[in-house]
């Protein structure tokens, strides 16, 4: 499962049922083309120039160590069968990666749960009415596509969905967002007790149930337009990476942007890998995918998880040769995160207090290739990290820094962000990044425990999105013929998690945070002025509460984070820190994110916790989710409460960035 999705792009949102329809060696690896350091020797931000050299080592070893025919290999063993949450195949993955684990030297154990999954016995959706037909049809993937003809990927459902006999008449609701309900209601179209027939794309499969299920559907069933994912995109499956007509979208029912994980029955279990840190090692860098599939998973998530299991390899590799990370680094490999992020969110809550103290950062790779496009969502003051990492890693296919292809493949496209990658800015020619919303098993770390996070990987056109067809014959044809670029995502994960684990000053860029702030205080508030008049008071403000005390805080934050920001670039310039001022300046950079969170939580749905970002029921992210969501209901009581509390934490991260640059006074 992948959040922030464009829904023009090829990445798509868990899709949408309650009943599924298909669509009417040595360092460089020479001749090769191995990678060599294609970044400035100038520096890495967060380490001082007498690490630089050692680190300088490390790098040059995971751009160097990773090996595509070994994570083909994996891909090969973990797509070879359907394998759902709490299924025995689904064990049988998890063995497998607990095996490799081993292999690798890390510290390894299995982690079950019981949980509430639930399973289709039979499904069939027909026409009984002007004429019978039966509109449930087998996925065809061609005669050189074996795995689409397994029995076991020939059934379609929607976890959560209830066992029902249902006969009704059917009533179209567009994307079933609420603007298509109130057009409906508008030409006097009532959907109580009918079947309504949604598209996927542009929200949450369970959203689009929940906005029908409070207008009295008795049903919904979604479909995929070739629109959105086949043949008006493209040439499709076997010919092409579009969905043909026959393609089903699987996945959960379920109010996770509510809250996410899971109580009680079929065994699930996490992989857990650790790689014990040599200096910090209760100081914690996480790696993120799951192994539960909806059938053969071969985007996602088995190409996160065979470049988690390259990862973990090439990790001990660099262990056995004298050069283990200084923090600690834990692979954490969930099961049933297709079914509401079921297995990180209990291994998160399990451990919440010892990850709110020592957890540093979560580095989330869910699906890392569908194609040859670089995206990432992410905290802000992560983007520095993302983008310095992106310039030392080479583009398999042109040969440039991924940083630079990804700026020129936008500029050949004009700008347009075809793809879910990052956004670029075309003046300033800057690769950016998109914010966290949900959908995947960052969620229990970034909203509920407030780790800073990221989650990252290859983008392309991928219209086989949760469908058998998401298999190792169109990933080896259509998605990553090579496995070239799940290659180059574990050496840009490796990167990432070794210049986390190894820094000297954590390589957290605070200003641009409260700048981003500032503008989501500014369209909420330009939001209002533009809004309905019942929502505005004479004052045009409506409930939104006089903002100038958030703006005092805001401002607070904004000075402490560029004299922060000065002061850790003062340091790395100059001669080392002692270990107790490194300790004291990267204890408080541990805290930041953490004071962004409320422990009562956000108003209505409590267990989301961060008052700067939530999940919509979209998978896309909501900016000072309390604050909006009070002021969007006309609340004026929550919103000043929810204001108050907003500037409380902006001045706590204000005050914790101070303490982080007083450590760094002279």
């Amino acid at each position: 499962m992948r959040g922030n999705v464009v829904p023009s792009g090829p990445r798509r949102p868990a899709c949408l049922v309650v009943l599924a329809l298909a669509a009417l060696a040595a360092l460089a690896l020479g001749a090769a083309g191995a990678p060599g350091l294609s970044g400035s020797a100038a520096g890495i931000y967060g380490f001082y120039r007498d690490s630089l050299s050692r680190q300088r080592e490390i790098e040059a070893l995971i751009l160097a160590l990773p090996d595509a025919a070994r994570v083909e290999g994996h891909a090969r063993v973990l797509t070879s069968e359907p394998h759902v949450a709490g299924t025995p195949e689904n064990e049988k993955v998890a063995r497998y990666i607990f095996d490799r684990f081993k292999e690798a030297g890390l510290e390894t154990a299995m982690k079950t749960y019981r949980v509430y999954l639930g399973y289709v016995k039979s499904a069939l959706l027909e026409q009984v009415e002007p004429e019978p037909k039966r509109l449930t049809n087998p996925e065809e993937g061609g005669s050189e596509d074996k795995d689409a003809a397994d029995p076991r990927a020939a059934l379609t459902w929607n976890a959560y969905s209830p066992s029902c006999d249902l006969t009704r008449e059917v009533v179209y609701v567009n994307y079933a967002r609420p603007e298509d309900f109130e057009a409906l209601d508008r030409l006097g179209v009532q959907v109580k007790n009918r079947l309504v027939l949604a598209r996927y794309f542009n929200g949450y499969r369970g959203g689009k149930a929940q906005e029908a299920e409070k207008r009295g559907a008795a049903g919904i069933i979604f479909y995929g337009d070739p629109m959105e994912d086949g043949y008006f995109r493209g040439d499709v499956y076997p010919h092409g990476p579009w969905g043909p007509d026959s393609h089903v979208q699987r996945g959960a029912v379920v109010y996770d942007y509510i809250v996410p994980g899971d109580p009680l029955t079929p065994p699930i279990t996490d992989v857990i890998g650790v790689l014990r840190g040599s200096e910090q090692p209760d100081e914690m860098i996480l790696l993120g995918n799951h192994h539960d599939a909806w059938v053969y998973g071969a985007v996602d998530p088995s190409s996160g998880t065979a470049t988690m299991l390259e990862l973990a390899r090439v990790a001990g590799e660099l262990k056995r040769r004298g050069f283990p990370p200084r923090r600690t680094l834990v692979f954490g490999n969930w099961d049933a995160e297709e079914w509401t992020l079921t297995g990180s969110t209990e291994w998160g809550e399990e451990r919440r207090d010892d990850l709110a103290r020592h957890g540093v950062v979560c580095l989330n790779v869910d699906s890392s290739c569908a194609g040859p496009n670089f995206q990432a969502s992410a905290v802000p003051t992560l983007r520095r990290l993302i983008s310095e990492t992106l310039r030392d890693v080479p583009d398999p296919r042109s040969g440039a820094d991924l940083y630079s292809a990804t700026l020129a493949a936008a500029e050949k496209d004009g700008f347009k962000s075809t793809y879910n990658a990052p956004s670029v800015e075309k003046h300033a020619r800057a690769v950016t990044y998109d914010i966290l919303g949900s959908g995947s098993d960052y969620t229990v770390f970034f909203n509920h425990i407030g780790i800073p996070s990221l989650d990252a990987g290859f983008d392309g056109p991928y219209g086989v999105y949760h469908s058998a067809l998401d298999n190792y014959f169109w990933m080896s044809r259509f998605g990553d013929p090579g496995f070239k670029y799940h290659t180059a995502m574990v050496r840009v994960w490796g990167l990432l998690a070794y210049r986390a684990a190894n820094a000297d000053i954590l390589p957290f860029e605070e200003s641009p945070y409260p700048a981003d702030v500032k503008k989501y205080l500014d369209d909420l508030e330009t939001g209002v002025r533009n809004g309905p008049p019942s929502a505005r008071d004479a004052g045009g403000s409506g409930a939104l509460p006089d903002p100038s005390d958030l703006r005092a805080a805001l401002q607070e934050w904004e000075k402490a984070a560029a004299d922060l920001d000065a002061k850790v670039a003062a340091a790395l310039a100059g001669a080392r820190g002692t270990p107790e001022t490194l300790a004291q300046v990267n204890a408080m950079l541990m805290k930041t994110e953490r004071a962004l969170l409320s422990p009562a939580g956000i108003p209505k749905r409590p267990w989301f916790r961060h008052l700067i970002y939530a999940p919509l029921p979209s998978y896309a992210a909501e900016t000072l989710p309390g604050l909006r969501e009070a002021v969007q209901e006309n609340d004026r009581p929550r919103a000043r409460s929810q204001a108050k509390a907003l500037a409380a934490a902006l001045r706590a991260r204000a005050a914790t960035v101070r303490r982080a640059a007083a450590a760094l006074t002279p």
